[in-house]
């Protein structure tokens, strides 16, 4: 199985892009005897992926981890705000919201603090398409889909 970079290896001249990883929590690559360095591996790609540079910038990866053990935690600042394992590793591997995609949140009534992170933790089925609209519209584009 090819590796999350590898598959979106892409050329430098292109416009930056944006990820959504919706989950039911740890990465599995088959590799059932050690899931810490599954963990340490996703992290690393994941880190690799927002470091690639296009000409507008970097990409954007949102978490969507799919639970109902928990409440909900939406775009989280700090992994002291999350209840499990699951929810921290999903939140190391999403990245900052960048201050254009913060307007767009806004219109969701939803403030994302300083640092807040493209994440949410047992999301509810209104959330995720928030989060998806935010994604689609935080960079002028309109909202595609509704509920």
């Amino acid at each position: 199985m090819p590796s999350m970079v590898a598959a979106m290896a892409i050329p430098l001249s292109c416009s930056s892009f944006w990820v959504i990883n919706i989950s039911d929590g740890f990465p599995y690559n088959g590799n059932q005897n050690n899931p810490k360095e599954e963990e340490l591996k996703a992290i690393e790609e994941a880190k690799l992926i927002m470091d690639i540079e296009t000409e507008d910038g970097h990409p954007i990866i949102f978490n969507v981890h799919i639970g109902t053990q928990g409440k909900e935690c939406i775009f989280s600042a700090s992994e002291s705000e999350l209840e499990d394992g699951e929810s921290v590793f999903l939140f190391k591997v999403s990245s900052i919201i960048p201050d254009e995609y913060k307007k767009s949140a806004a219109k969701y009534d939803i403030a994302i603090k300083q640092n807040g992170k493209g994440f949410i933790s047992n999301a509810r089925p209104e959330n995720l398409i928030k989060l998806i609209n935010i994604g689609t519209s935080g960079t002028g584009g309109a909202d595609k889909t509704s509920f």
